[in-house]
C-alpha cells in the first residue's frame, strides 16, 4: 500500500520520490527508465490482482481501516489500468516484456481479480485485440523494437510465430474468453504442440523479457513456464 504512486499505479521497487525532471540526468547509456519509478502496467495488474486476493482470503480478520485502504488502492489501481488501455487497439503496452501481448496479458488478469466482468467493455476490446493479431499457424508474435518505440512491431509474414508470446495470448484468452475465443484458443495451443520439442521441451525463439524499457532479457525458463502453464490450463477446461 505504501509503494502505490499518486496515479493509481505500482512501480517495481518503491513509489515514485522525485520529480520526472531527474530523468534528464541519468548517465546509463543502456538502461533508459532508471532514475525514477513509473507506473507500470504489469506491476500495477499484479498488485491489484494481490491485494483483491488478500481481502478475499482474510475477510474479516482484516481491520475495518485497512480493509478499506486495501478497497480504495485497488479501484486506484483499477482506474489506472482502465486509463492506459490503447483506445485505439485495446490493448496495454508491456514494459518488462515484449511487448503489447505481455502488457495485455497482465492487465487482464488484474482487472479481472478486481472484479471486472468478462462483458466489460475494456475486456471484450483487450480480447478483440488479441484475435485480432492472431497469426496464420495460430501463434502470436511481435518485435522487441516496438518496446523502444512505444509501438506494435509485427514479426515479417514469413517468420514464424513465437512461443512464449503465444502463451501469454493464449492464457488471456483462457481466462477473458473461454467460449468466444474457444477456437483461436484451440488454434493457439495446436500451435505450442506442434512447436514443442520430442523432449517436451521447447527451442528458443526469441527474447522477450525487457529491463527498464531498452535492454533486452533472456529469460530462459519463459519458453518452459508460459506453455506449460497455458497447455495446463487448457486440458483443465
Amino acid at each position: 500500500l505504501q509503494r502505490q504512486n499518486d496515479d493509481g499505479g505500482f512501480g517495481s521497487y518503491e513509489s515514485r520520490r522525485g520529480s520526472m525532471m531527474l530523468r534528464r540526468f541519468n548517465p546509463a547509456e543502456m538502461y533508459g527508465n532508471c532514475m525514477l519509478e513509473y507506473s507500470y502496467t504489469e506491476c500495477t495488474a499484479s498488485c491489484v490482482r494481490a491485494l483483491a486476493v488478500a481481502r478475499d482470503a482474510l475477510g474479516a480478520r482484516m481491520p475495518g481501516a485497512l480493509h478499506a485502504r486495501v478497497h480504495e488502492a485497488i479501484d486506484a489501481g483499477v482506474r489506472f489500468l482502465l486509463s492506459t488501455q490503447d483506445p485505439s487497439t485495446g490493448a496495454w503496452q508491456g514494459f518488462w516484456g515484449v511487448n503489447f501481448t505481455y502488457g495485455t496479458f497482465f492487465a487482464v488478469a488484474g482487472l479481472m481479480a478486481a472484479g471486472l466482468d468478462r462483458e466489460h467493455v475494456a475486456l471484450r476490446r483487450a480480447v478483440r485485440f488479441l484475435l485480432s493479431r492472431q497469426r496464420p499457424d495460430g501463434g502470436w508474435g511481435e518485435r522487441y523494437e516496438g518496446v523502444l518505440e512505444g509501438r506494435e512491431r509485427d514479426l515479417d509474414p514469413d517468420e514464424p510465430s513465437r512461443v512464449v508470446q503465444t502463451a501469454w495470448a493464449v492464457l488471456t484468452l483462457q481466462q477473458a474468453a473461454p467460449e468466444r475465443g474457444r477456437e483461436a484458443i484451440e488454434r493457439g495451443v495446436a500451435f505450442l504442440l506442434a512447436s514443442q520439442r520430442a523432449d517436451g521441451g521447447w527451442d528458443h525463439d526469441a527474447s522477450v523479457g525487457v529491463f527498464f524499457n531498452t535492454a533486452v532479457l533472456d529469460y530462459r525458463l519463459y519458453k518452459l513456464v508460459f506453455p506449460t502453464w497455458a497447455l495446463a490450463r487448457f486440458l483443465q477446461r
